[in-house]
This record gives structure tokens, C-alpha cells and sequence, in this order.
């Protein structure tokens, strides 16, 4: 039987690099597919795929496009971790034991781990994502029961959706790189210290003295609509209806961090949907989003996203 690249070549005359370039799209989009742990459904794009696995301990690392409405869902039999590592425009929602959070990459890009399995759903959705990584560690319990160490921190694990620090979206996007070069050294170590930090991040929903949901989707909505000038911490604690302390001290505790570093977080976002368009000056798009020049603009994505903005463009141009 002729595969997609005999076909494309002798029926529509087309190159082979084209045609190889077509097959390779074809298996990766039906490969990720027929997983039986990781479903795909909906307008959904597999722009690319890298996977390790030792003694029942699975790593896949997942770069995928959307525009339109998609689920991942996470199936398997046994344990599934689901970190996202990036994801750039759209609306996102992870869900867990009937639990769903919208998740905007408020927390310092690694914007929630779903964990599910044994039974429990778990999935990633959302709606005109443009570009959406995320690292999967799948769980066999059975075929890690020898490794006493790794076994306790799985069991603690229980199915909810957790917050990401920044040390642990630093340790991820390390895994991460290790596991698209194919290299085994050191990636059982990576794996256990990964475990360890998801094991203590904090589930959401559960920490005292935290806001409401509904101050939440206010901030997102009042920081949306204000994106382009100047936010002040007043302007933010009274769409709240708190002191200026007490914010404070709520929007710490819900999301580890303070709020400037949250509007900073937000405005670096939106700066990357607008780097996707290639006719956009780095001026334009740091004004757009309300830093006050390019040199600010630079220095902030730099140091909350790990690249320069004219780097991240590069990279993400082939997406």
C-alpha cells in the first residue's frame, strides 16, 4: 500500500520534501490520537511530540494548536500529571475530579497541573489557543512499586488541578529539554525532583485567606480592559472592595506572588499573542500592552519568560 508521500508525489505532482514534510504531519497527528492515555477531540493540531520512558514512568512533551474549540483528555490507567508549560492567547481550563479552574498563565507561565488517573477525569480544555506545551507524566503504580522512594510521592498525590511555582516551572522546563534531545542520563533524577515539587504545590481552591472566586474574574476582566495604560494597586483592590493591605496580603496568599508581578505576568501574555504577527514592531507591541517603552518591555519579558521577546519570536515562527 502506497503511504502519503507516494501519493502526493505521483498523484498531485508534489516534492519530495513536501511529501515527506505531509507524512510526518499525518503520523504524528494519528499516533497522538490512538493513545489510550491521552485523547485529543475537537479542532486540535500535534505540531510536535517527544516522549521518554523507564520503569513505568512515561514523559511526553506535547506542542499543539487550536483554533477552535478542543479537549485533551487524560485516560489512562494509572497516574497522569499534565503541567502546562506555555500556552499563548484563547481561554483554558483545567478540570479535575469535577473540579474546573480557567487557567491564564497568571502563574509565572506554568499555568496549573492536572493530576488524575485511577479513574478520575482529568483534561485540558479551551478555545482559540494558538499555541499550547504541556508535559505529561504518566504513571504505571504497578510497575513502579520496587521504587519505595517514587512510590510514596505517588501516593500522596491525590486527582486536583495545582499551582506552579516558578522553581517548579524552571525544573519542568529543564525535564522538558531533556526529554526532546533523547537523553537518559539524569532524567530519572529530573523525574523524581519534578514529583517531589508537584507533591507540595498547592491545590487550588484551598488556601486560607485567599480571594473569592468572583474578585478573580473581576481583576482578569478589570486588567483585560486596562491592559494598554498604567494599573495601579488602588484601582485593584477596589474592584476587590478591600484595603489596599488587605489585597495585598489575599492576592498573595491565592497566587503566591504580589499583584504587580501578576499585571507584569499578564501584560508579557498578551505580548506574545501579538509577536505571533510578524508585521508588529517590538515598539508597537510593547505600547500596546502597556509597558512604557521597548527597553521595559525587553527587560520584563526577559526576566518572567527566560528569553528576549525578538528570541521567543524566532523560536515560535514555524508554529
Amino acid at each position: 500500500m502506497e503511504n502519503a508521500s507516494e501519493i502526493l508525489q505521483s498523484d498531485y505532482d508534489v516534492g519530495p520534501s513536501a511529501a515527506e514534510y505531509y507524512d510526518q504531519l499525518v503520523g504524528r497527528f494519528d499516533s497522538i490520537r490512538k493513545q489510550e492515555d491521552i485523547q485529543l477531540i475537537g479542532e486540535i493540531i500535534v505540531l510536535s511530540r517527544s516522549e521518554y520512558s523507564n520503569d513505568g514512568v512515561s514523559l511526553t512533551v506535547l506542542d499543539l494548536e487550536s483554533n477552535g474549540r478542543f479537549e485533551l483528555e487524560f485516560t489512562g490507567e494509572g497516574l497522569q500529571i499534565a503541567l502546562v508549560l506555555e500556552s499563548v492567547g484563547g481561554r483554558l481550563f483545567a478540570s479535575s475530579s469535577g473540579s474546573s479552574h480557567c487557567v491564564e498563565n497568571d502563574f509565572f507561565g506554568a499555568a496549573a497541573i492536572v493530576v488524575g488517573g485511577h479513574g478520575a477525569p482529568a483534561s485540558l480544555s479551551g478555545k482559540d489557543v494558538s499555541l499550547l506545551k504541556c508535559l505529561v507524566l504518566s504513571i504505571a503504580i504497578d510497575d513502579v512499586c520496587e521504587n519505595a522512594e517514587l512510590l510514596a510521592q505517588v501516593s500522596q498525590l491525590k486527582s486536583a488541578v495545582r499551582l506552579a511555582s516558578p522553581a517548579l516551572l524552571k525544573l519542568a522546563k529543564v525535564t522538558e529539554q531533556v526529554c526532546r534531545a533523547g537523553a537518559s542520563s539524569g532524567s530519572d533524577e529530573l523525574i523524581a525532583e519534578l514529583l517531589q515539587n508537584i507533591v507540595v504545590a498547592p491545590v487550588v481552591g484551598t488556601r486560607a485567606g485567599g480571594l473569592a472566586p468572583w474578585q478573580t474574574r473581576k481583576l482578569r476582566t478589570y486588567l483585560h480592559e486596562n491592559l494598554s495604560r498604567s494599573v495601579l494597586l488602588k484601582e485593584l483592590a477596589k474592584e476587590t472592595r478591600l484595603s489596599q493591605s488587605h489585597f495585598c496580603r489575599a492576592f498573595r496568599s491565592t497566587f503566591g506572588f504580589a499583584p504587580h508581578q501578576w499585571v507584569l505576568m499578564a501584560r508579557c501574555r498578551q505580548a506574545k499573542v501579538l509577536l505571533l504577527d510578524r508585521s508588529r514592531s517590538l515598539v508597537e507591541i510593547a505600547l500596546d500592552v502597556g509597558f512604557s517603552d521597548q527597553s521595559h518591555f525587553t527587560r520584563a519579558f526577559g526576566r518572567l519568560m527566560g528569553v528576549q521577546p525578538g528570541v521567543w519570536r524566532r523560536a515560535h515562527a514555524t508554529w
